[in-house]
């Protein structure tokens, strides 16, 4: 893995029934904190549970992870390059955002 110069993205939660939900930003590199050389990780921030008791069925509960890509809102500058790497212009699978596999959250 090679170190990214910096990197801003904006991530939220998502579920079936409410769509996403607070959309949080994440910065390193250059004025931010140094970029991981590994990973990167930024909290997706908040979502909305049901606490009715139908856990494993109830849209509410079945989450996401979402990177938004459109307008440009995620980026990566390449190391050693001043080159920019956008998500929207990239092979983002949900629309210009990415999307990751959906989870089941139970309270």
């Amino acid at each position: 893995m090679v170190q990214c110069a910096e990197a801003h993205g904006y991530v939220a939660l998502a579920n079936a029934q409410t769509g996403a939900g607070t959309r949080v930003e994440g910065d390193c590199g250059h004025s931010y904190l140094r970029c991981s050389s590994g990973r990167n990780y930024w909290a997706a921030g908040d979502g909305f549970l049901d606490t009715s008791g139908n856990c494993l069925t109830s849209l509410l509960d079945n989450y996401w992870g979402v990177v938004f890509g459109q307008g440009a809102l995620t980026s990566i500058e390449l190391p050693m390059s001043d080159k920019w790497v956008y998500l929207n212009s990239s092979n983002a699978n949900d629309s210009g955002n990415e999307s990751s596999g959906h989870d089941q959250v139970c309270p």
